[in-house]
């Protein structure tokens, strides 16, 4: 059995019905060989510290917001002890008997206190499972919050619709994660993270979700239909001249348009451009602009026969 070293930490005095144990561990890699860099450590207990912080916030003010509660109804995370030997630290949790009757209307005795923090622990459980199942089904930042907000409500937790702040809480949430799990594909495998009925394990997968960028709809990305027939084209490097026939955006209206063809359908065998241009019919296509950043003019028009695709196996179950 491996020695299990211990670093003494401050221990939250006011331990009691309201106090609960926090366990982090890191697991494989570096962390199997108890050398799991320091840095690593301390970004992923850091973002480990904003994410419960958020999710319990939202969930003790029954309001989804990043809004932080009143000095006492935050969570009071504190170090209990750093076990070495099996890459795990122990903290402490505490949160005031007055806040949460503050926050839950009622008297905070031992059972409902028990209750209730089961409960919390349940919702972060879920909003951390929800975040990474949405990043691998590619949705854009706006489906996340239309989809968080009817989570929430039936959780309890209102939503203000009217001054919206569910994208805001999203990127939060996701900027968090990402602290959080920033060991895994780099000095471990795995983090997991568990308190009572909290259990939460972040892997490869799900890691390589939470980093990744929020996918841009086609429709946002600033894709416009449009309709034309192809006069020239280069199977070889994609590069076409059409004429536009409609199009939705004026600027692209032109007798002989320069076009640069985005399309896997191209070196296919008989591809819409390559009919277009030995039968001169038009087809429909999709076009979006490259924009200079500097001067804002456009420096290439794309076009594609359909939108772009947001599914795939890019980050395993």
């Amino acid at each position: 059995m491996a020695e299990d070293n211990t670093l003494k930490g401050l221990v939250d005095q006011t331990e009691g019905p309201h106090a609960e144990e926090l366990v982090i561990r890191f697991e494989g890699m570096d962390a199997d060989e108890q050398r799991l860099p320091l840095d690593d450590f301390l970004s992923s207990l850091a973002g480990w510290r904003d994410y419960l912080n958020v999710a319990s916030s939202a969930f003790l003010q029954k309001k989804l917001t990043l809004m932080q509660p009143a000095e006492g109804g935050r969570l009071d995370i504190r170090i209990r002890e750093v076990r070495r030997g099996s890459q795990e630290a122990v903290f402490v949790l505490g949160i005031a008997a007055g806040a949460i009757a503050g926050f839950l209307g009622a008297k905070a005795d031992r059972v409902l206190t028990a209750q209730n923090l089961k409960r919390m622990w349940e919702w972060a459980n879920a909003l951390c499972s929800f975040h990474v199942q949405e990043k691998k089904s590619f949705h854009t930042k706006e489906e996340i919050a239309v989809a968080l907000e009817e989570m929430a409500e039936e959780n309890g937790i209102a939503v203000n619709r009217e001054k919206p702040e569910s994208e805001r809480f999203v990127g939060y949430v996701d900027d968090c994660l990402k602290q959080a799990s920033s060991p895994v594909e780099r000095s471990a495998t795995d983090v997991i993270v568990s308190a009572n009925v909290l259990n939460i394990r972040i892997d490869a997968g799900a890691r390589r979700a939470i980093k990744s960028g929020f996918i841009v709809s086609p429709e946002a990305a600033g894709y416009f239909p449009a309709r034309v027939r192809v006069r020239e084209l280069n199977l070889d490097t994609g590069h076409t001249s059409v004429e536009v026939l409609a199009s939705q955006n004026e600027q692209f209206v032109s007798k002989l348009r320069k076009c640069y063809i985005e399309d896997p359908l191209l070196t296919e065998p008989g591809n819409p451009y390559s009919q277009s241009l030995d039968t001169h019919m038009p087809i429909d296509v999709f076009v979006s602009q490259a924009v200079d950043r500097d001067s804002g003019v456009t420096v290439k028009w794309r076009i594609r026969s359909d939108l772009p695709k947001r599914s795939g196996p890019l980050f395993g179950n």
